[in-house]
């Protein structure tokens, strides 16, 4: 209706001044209209985030359950409470992203070859088993984060894996296991056919406690600076998924929160498998 009116406007308003006024009116309510929708599409953006509280609180509540139960019970469902703290990242940042995200560990042995222990509960039954080896040097995250190459020293986020790999920045060891994807060309837009990957975004944080920057290398025994447990993994189907400036930072709640409950595990069993050796004990004690 509004652009309606303006159209037949010269029709029935002959002053040239009283019809510039209304555009001029016209215009500055449209312009006001775009400043509060714009504000209050970030405060719902903000608002999401507001509700990470809950299942931040829920993954930290596991962490402390699952290990007052390990040290007074000796009852081992450390698989069961990391597949739960992952199902709590995964809902986490499916609201703050308003996409379905998927969240996993990936593990780095002595031989850096990666694996996967453990996933979200829709991750476990979407996922297909992998038949091949794959390793760190063939994956650009995991590489980028491991040596700190082109400043992924806290974190590796892509926002558009699609387009990093057209542009050969980005590999996959995933690609050997299906067919290589393919790049067309249509009236002059390129676009990729037939992607084998799950996600075109991804957020991957070490879960790690590193005192010094000394990378050990492959066959090496871990440096006494460089305490590592594998890296968090959260993606999603979609594109421009991730905040660039927020879930970093969320990620790495997370991540620190993992590091934590895996040292605290570590310890707990190695007290455990040293029954002289008592938790709370003191030097002179031991």
């Amino acid at each position: 209706a509004s652009i309606v009116g303006l159209i037949g406007a010269p029709f029935v308003i002959q002053n040239q001044d009283t019809l510039n006024y209304l555009y001029m009116g016209f215009l500055s309510f449209l312009v006001v209209l775009l400043i509060i929708h714009a504000v209050l599409v970030e405060k719902r953006k903000l608002h999401r985030y507001a509700q990470t509280v809950f299942h931040t609180h829920f993954a930290q509540h596991l962490v402390r359950d699952a290990l007052s139960e390990l040290e007074v019970s000796q009852t081992d469902n450390i698989k069961t409470t990391t597949e739960k703290i992952l199902d709590a990242i995964a809902n986490c940042f499916s609201i703050t992203c308003g996409k379905t995200c998927r969240a996993s560990i990936v593990e780095l042995s002595d031989k850096f070859e990666l694996t996967v222990p453990a996933r979200d509960s829709m991750s476990q039954i979407r996922s297909t088993p992998r038949v091949k080896k794959h390793f760190l040097k063939d994956n650009t995250d995991f590489k980028n984060l491991w040596y700190s190459i082109n400043g992924c020293s806290r974190y590796y986020l892509n926002n558009n894996i699609v387009k990093s790999w057209i542009k050969h920045s980005y590999d996959n060891s995933c690609f050997s296991e299906a067919n290589e994807p393919e790049v067309k060309s249509l009236l002059g837009i390129t676009y990729v056919k037939n992607w084998p990957l799950n996600y075109k975004s991804a957020l991957i944080l070490p879960i790690r406690y590193v005192s010094k920057f000394d990378p050990p290398k492959e066959g090496d025994s871990l440096s006494p600076h460089w305490d590592y447990y594998g890296f968090l993994c959260i993606d999603s189907v979609s594109k421009d998924s991730f905040d660039e400036r927020y879930s970093p930072e969320l990620g790495a709640i997370y991540a620190d929160m993992l590091y934590t409950y895996f040292n605290q595990i570590d310890f707990i069993l190695d007290t455990m498998t040293t029954p002289s050796t008592k938790i709370g004990d003191s030097d002179e004690e031991k």
